[in-house]
């Protein structure tokens, strides 16, 4: 996984590779470092969930897909 900071504060990024997978979704869960709360879990999901198609070596799964954390820094 690979992750950039985007134009704006709270906005990212990320590049998804993988070997073999079969079909369905790719999508983030984040936390807080050192509580382990859950961080915008909803938007967070629907924001970044991709579907992927079957794939039988390593490989890019997801292509630099936005997504948004919306609690503090």
């Amino acid at each position: 996984m690979q992750i950039w900071n985007d134009f704006q504060g709270g906005k990212y990024k990320y590049d998804f590779y993988y070997g073999s997978l079969e079909s369905g979704e790719v999508f983030l869960r984040c936390y807080e470092v050192t509580s382990n709360t859950p961080l915008s879990e909803d938007r967070l999901i629907e924001q970044s969930r991709v579907e992927n198609p079957p794939q039988k070596q390593f490989g890019k799964v997801v292509n630099k897909q936005s997504f948004t954390i919306y609690e503090g820094d």
